[in-house]
């Protein structure tokens, strides 16, 4: 009979996982090391988000109905991802690969490490990485960035981007399990609460996540996601037709190659 394993060590399982998905990734997408975080299933922020900004938001427990735990990942480009579209015109075309080929790893990560915590006893259940809210409102039935948030992977910045220890340029996913391997990050406040890891919303005169959306879709107020989304799409459309990237795209990323886009905006010590 397999020994159970512990909460330390489903972290490391987990962990590991994610880390050696990005590291052996066989598309074009470089990465850097990932950020990993867990939440409780039962923070009352779950309700908090249906009850508030996400109307309708997913519980854990709809996911999973034996819920104890959400594993949120983020995935950070390399460097030269970033370079490149902070260059292009419109939008680069290793950030759109990077686009397509991160979301079908995040699946793909999800979908390896629900068997792998099958084989040590271990339920798990997750939502697509993308393309996964509703057309009308915008809003996700689950949101990826708020579930990181709520796990301590960041916290939101003007742009509407999460923005984490290792910046905002990069991918996103959740899985929800049903054993406790939360930890205390998910107490420390860092979806919300203590000071923004954005320049702007801390106060600073920074506002370049404003100046460089060319949809004029940022401002002092926040993101107007029709203006955003109604811009991705036209870009998606383009690239669909003039450069040939195939599959459905909402893209643009240009909020996402300014300070912010490697590290946040802190006076601790900052990892690239």
């Amino acid at each position: 009979m397999q020994r159970e394993l512990n909460a330390a060590e489903l972290r490391g399982l987990i962990e590991d996982t994610v880390r050696s998905a990005a590291l052996n990734h066989a598309g074009s997408t470089r990465y850097r090391e990932p950020v990993t975080g867990y939440a409780d299933a039962a923070d009352p922020r779950w309700k908090d988000l249906g009850d508030g900004p996400i109307p309708g938001h997913l519980l854990p427990t709809d996911l999973l109905p034996q819920a104890r735990s959400v594993v949120c990942f983020f995935l950070p480009f390399d460097k030269g991802i970033v370079a490149a579209n902070a260059r292009a015109p419109l939008c680069a075309d290793e950030w759109a690969a990077s686009y397509t080929e991160t979301n079908a790893l995040l699946a793909a990560i999800c979908e390896d490490l629900q068997r792998r915590l099958a084989a040590v006893g271990v339920g798990a259940a997750f939502q697509q990485p993308t393309h996964n809210y509703d057309p009308a409102t915008l809003r996700a039935r689950w949101s990826h960035k708020s579930a990181a948030a709520i796990a301590g992977v960041g916290r939101f910045g003007l742009n509407h981007l999460l923005i984490t220890e290792r910046g905002c340029a990069g991918r996103i996913s959740s899985i929800v399990v049903d054993s406790a391997v939360h930890d205390t990050r998910s107490a420390r406040g860092e979806g919300g609460g203590e000071e923004p890891y954005c320049g702007f919303l801390a106060g600073e005169r920074c506002n370049t996540c404003i100046r460089l959306c060319p949809a004029s879709a940022i401002s002092g107020e926040g993101l107007d996601k029709s203006k955003c989304n109604d811009h991705c799409r036209r870009v998606g459309k383009y690239l669909n037709t003039e450069r040939g990237f195939p599959g459905s795209l909402a893209i643009c990323g240009k909020c996402a190659t300014g300070p912010c886009a490697f590290r946040p905006f802190s006076g601790r010590p900052r990892s690239a």
